[in-house]
């Protein structure tokens, strides 16, 4: 990609890049808004509820997760796009490591211990995330030849 096509593509509406910008501000300005208001509510009050809320949410990121593999596992053989076969591969990645950090809310045998340790396993399951949807997202993959499911 010469550098005017880069530079077109960020500037315009329609551009490659447009809606990565878009998510970025919005993303920024909601960590500004996050930090001005952290100073006004105190969030050791209400430690509990949002306990709550964090499980609930992490039990959703892992049906989210399995789901869009699912889906892309079961149609892949009709579709044969292997950009399909990487999303499936990088979402049951995130699940699986995504249901780690559920078993560690329950204290049962997969009990990871200290907060250093979930906080590690949630950044290498946000990492595999990250990673997956780039090669996704960058890459123009063309292949003719079908990948067998049980790869």
């Amino acid at each position: 990609m010469y550098f005017t096509e880069l530079r077109k593509s960020f500037i315009s509406p329609k551009g490659r890049f447009f809606q990565v910008f878009i998510i970025f501000v919005i993303s920024l300005m909601l960590n500004i808004l996050v930090d001005i208001n952290a100073s006004v509510v105190h969030v050791s009050g209400i430690f509990s509820y949002n306990n709550l809320w964090h499980h609930i949410l992490v039990f959703l990121s892992v049906v989210i997760s399995l789901s869009v593999f699912i889906v892309s596992f079961y149609t892949y053989p009709q579709i044969r796009n292997f950009r399909l076969l990487i999303t499936g591969i990088t979402f049951l990645t995130v699940g699986l490591l995504d249901w780690l950090h559920v078993l560690e809310f329950t204290g049962s045998a997969m009990d990871l211990g200290t907060p250093n340790q979930t906080l590690l396993l949630w950044l290498i399951s946000r990492t595999f995330n990250v990673i997956g949807i780039t090669v996704v997202v960058s890459s123009d993959f063309e292949t003719r030849k079908p990948v067998k499911r049980r790869f």
